[in-house]
């Protein structure tokens, strides 16, 4: 297509990018991602997600951390988008070190509560309630601001939690260190379990 004059717009190699990535053609991926940025176009979030999506699942993490490298020196709204994508996809691979040390070095002008959640409720659901609870700590430290918020998103999505046993640690250190209080729907189901 590109051989026969036809200029390629963001569209183009967002829709192209996406479908090789989806059949797992990670050279022409590659080499399409590559040519946008040549040609000076930004990608989208979508563009960078797929990309991203993609060499999650080849166990490609170092290269997908450029990927998401690059969305953070585009825009800090795209790289939201992006983050939240990136850690779903790291959290898919079992990679949790990996997305804790992403969500480590996100820039404060990006938004990151969901990926936090995220980020939280997959370590829950695999029984990683110890990793969990060291990143809630590190939260508590680094994005003060945001910890009420994050913990109530993260209480809400526990409810799709399959293992009681691991939402039940996980809730009952929230609660040692008051970051659900005992009116907490979750303090009555535990409450209800040990009477």
């Amino acid at each position: 297509m590109f051989t026969i004059g036809c200029r390629p717009n963001l569209q183009t190699y967002s829709i192209l990018i996406t479908k090789f990535a989806e059949i797992g053609e990670s050279r022409e991926v590659q080499q399409l991602f590559d040519h946008m940025f040549q040609k000076g176009m930004a990608p989208d979030a979508a563009t960078y997600t797929s990309v991203i999506a993609m060499l999650c699942e080849e166990n490609k993490y170092e290269q997908a951390m450029e990927i998401f490298n690059k969305s953070l020196t585009q825009d800090a709204e795209v790289a939201s988008s992006v983050l939240t994508v990136f850690i779903l996809a790291l959290c898919k691979q079992g990679n949790f070190k990996g997305a804790i040390s992403v969500m480590c070095c996100v820039p404060s002008n990006v938004e990151s509560m969901n990926s936090h959640v995220i980020l939280l409720k997959n370590l829950t659901d695999a029984g990683e309630v110890e990793m969990a609870i060291e990143h809630v700590k590190w939260i508590r430290s680094n994005c003060s601001s945001s910890l009420h918020n994050i913990m109530n998103e993260l209480v809400a999505s526990l409810s799709t939690s399959a293992s009681l046993q691991h939402v039940t640690k996980l809730i009952q250190y929230l609660y040692s260190e008051r970051l659900v209080d005992e009116a907490d729907p979750w303090m009555k189901l535990i409450g209800n379990m040990y009477a």
